[in-house]
């Protein structure tokens, strides 16, 4: 959360978010989810999930494996 609260504070254009819901329960993810949304609408949000929950509101999905492209949607 600190990394994200640093994010928003500089105004960066592009945000990578690697597994960064993985360790929290649902009702905080659903928070998190919509803070992201909401405050960096006019910016890049890169996701990096294994729960599908987590990229549901996507704009692009890319599924990888051991670094390959499998579906690219």
């Amino acid at each position: 959360l600190f990394c994200l609260a640093r994010a928003f504070v500089r105004k960066s254009s592009i945000l990578i978010m690697d597994e960064a819901t993985a360790s929290i329960d649902m009702a905080t993810e659903n928070i998190l989810q919509k803070v992201v949304m909401t405050a960096f609408a006019d910016r890049t949000v890169v996701t990096i999930a294994h729960r599908v929950h987590t990229i549901l509101t996507a704009d692009l999905v890319i599924v990888m494996k051991r670094g390959n492209i499998l579906e690219y949607d």
